[in-house]
């Protein structure tokens, strides 16, 4: 739900149930920022960036800027996301992933330590986002303007931390994908590249 109001927490700042904070009350909210760096100060885009507050709700510290697979109220982060990439038999026989819509990178201003289990955090729902490619080149973005999924192997086996849980993928390096699977699972594009284990901004959403 879009709010008007003042954002709770600015980028990188989140509730700490630790400390008794509780950010209950602002579950699925979502709100508007400047897109800039906020740690530069940098003007970005002249676009916005429409964030979202999220309960982790895994059982696990998340990490910034990995893909986080939602609860179907979407208020709620329950694993890293693997989902973008099936098995190649299911591939093959033109199975989509399960629905990604609920897909998103979580905030990546969020301190090293990452969002505890039992904090709540952003989420990036529109707009510039940092996302982590998957560390090989097959599978990375080695372009601008790619169109970009969840990367995962054949072997995972569940939402929690993996080797490649949480990253991002492009299409159509990725073998076994087809273009079914990326019209039903893109989160986005590419706005820079990276074939390594490393940064790469994308333009977060469904269309772009």
């Amino acid at each position: 739900m879009s709010d008007t109001s003042p954002p709770p927490l600015a980028p990188g700042e989140f509730f700490d149930s630790s400390a008794g904070h509780d950010g209950e009350q602002f579950e699925g909210r979502e709100f508007t920022f400047a897109d800039v760096n906020e740690t530069t100060g940098a003007k970005r885009s002249y676009k916005d960036v429409v964030r979202r507050i999220v309960k982790n709700d895994s059982g696990i510290t998340l990490n910034a800027k990995m893909l986080c697979q939602l609860n179907t109220a979407g208020t709620a982060i329950t694993g890293y996301a693997i989902l973008g990439i099936v098995t190649t038999a299911s591939a093959t026989a033109g199975v989509p992933p399960n629905n990604t819509n609920d897909v998103y990178p979580l905030d990546e201003y969020i301190p090293s330590a990452g969002l505890a289990d039992g904090d709540w955090g952003y989420i990036v729902v529109q707009g510039s986002a940092m996302c982590i490619t998957a560390g090989v080149a097959v599978i990375g973005v080695p372009a601008v303007g790619n169109r970009l999924i969840a990367a995962t192997a054949e072997d995972s086996t569940g939402l929690q931390a993996h080797t490649l849980g949480g990253r991002v993928g492009c299409y159509p390096a990725i073998v076994g994908a087809t273009r079914l699977m990326y019209d039903v699972a893109a989160i986005g594009r590419a706005l820079s590249a990276s074939t390594s284990d490393n940064d790469v901004l994308v333009n977060i959403g469904k269309g772009y």
